[in-house]
């Protein structure tokens, strides 16, 4: 259900998945990237004022959509183990972190957790790509890492893609293009991807959403991706290392587990990164702190992608609460 004048549906029938956010991207036409479902959503929201719009039919049109694909997310989780990844947005493409990051997405989704990001660049891609080729031999996943270093670094730029005045920096649009095409090749040849989901936002739609995950629940609200993203990941939550967005993420999901927010068990808290987690941004003394006595039980530091796994399936976690809430309130597409 289209409306007219807008480029998104605000009534969806199911999330997103990569075929549709990409028609029209071609990896030999670098002008392809304008002509994507995805950027033309994005310009159109940028145009309109981004999070801050003043017309209040299009802001309940966003209101809706966002609803039901929350609601769509409800169902693809429900009795699925679901453990989600953060880190650094800025990842490189075939560096030691990467290349970690990827294989805990195939060694999570080859123990049969649904494997969930926030669906960007860098860590959250990575994720993706482990989880997409789980069931390959672990050689085809290093020759995937190696045809995305053709572009390892996400461009800089990206962020004024669609100037103030609602015009299109085709310089920007081009790298955009550039940087997406190798993963977009990945993604293409994986014939049989293992499912991932991804919940990316239009708040940073100047970051391209990664191909590489099955199920794509896309937003218009950051606020509801974040909050949504610790509460359905009651399996676990694996922090690589990155910056000011993960430390929010880290702390908010500290909140959660400190008050209970969603039951009596709390959500395992992996750190991946003993150095970086007590030295670069010392988050362990705090974590330490606040939760004391049940900081084991809670709280894991480890450098190894193994030892990391098995914590996760050692734990004992509940029901997400929109798992919960399914019985009560549960889409049913064809009643749209």
């Amino acid at each position: 259900m289209r409306h007219d004048t807008l480029q998104f549906e605000p009534i969806r029938r199911s999330v997103y998945r990569a075929a549709e956010l990409y028609e029209g991207f071609d990896p030999a036409r670098s002008s392809s990237w304008l002509d994507t479902t995805d950027f033309r959503i994005y310009a159109e929201y940028q145009r309109q004022g981004g999070a801050v719009i003043g017309d209040d039919y299009v802001a309940t049109l966003r209101a809706l959509h966002d609803s039901s694909m929350t609601q769509l997310t409800a169902r693809i989780i429900e009795h699925r183990r679901v453990v989600a990844v953060m880190g650094g947005h800025r990842l490189v493409r075939g560096d030691h972190a990467y290349r970690q990051v990827a294989e805990l997405g195939r060694q999570l989704a080859g123990a049969g957790f649904l494997v969930t990001t926030g669906g960007g660049p860098g860590a959250m891609e990575a994720s993706h790509l482990g989880a997409a080729l789980s069931r390959e031999p672990e050689d085809r996943l290093r020759d995937a890492i190696d045809l995305l270093r053709r572009e390892p670094g996400m461009p800089e730029g990206l962020g004024r893609i669609v100037r103030d005045d609602g015009s299109v920096d085709e310089r920007a649009a081009a790298a955009a293009h550039a940087w997406f095409a190798p993963v977009w090749e990945v993604a293409t040849s994986i014939a049989d991807p293992v499912a991932s989901l991804s919940v990316p936002t239009w708040h940073y739609g100047h970051e391209p959403s990664t191909p590489l995950a099955t199920e794509i629940g896309k937003l218009f609200q950051n606020a509801i991706r974040e909050d949504g993203l610790l509460a359905i990941a009651t399996h676990g939550v694996v922090y690589a290392p990155g910056s000011a967005g993960t430390l929010q993420e880290i702390f908010q999901d500290a909140a959660q587990n400190f008050y209970e927010s969603y039951g009596e068990r709390s959500s395992p808290m992996v750190l991946l990164g003993t150095d970086y987690w007590t030295d670069v941004f010392p988050v362990v003394p705090v974590l330490r702190a606040l939760f004391r006595e049940r900081f084991d039980a809670i709280v894991h530091l480890t450098d190894d992608v193994g030892v990391a796994l098995q914590f996760l399936l050692d734990a004992t976690p509940q029901p997400s609460r929109l798992e919960r809430c399914l019985p009560q309130a549960r889409v049913q597409p064809e009643e749209y």
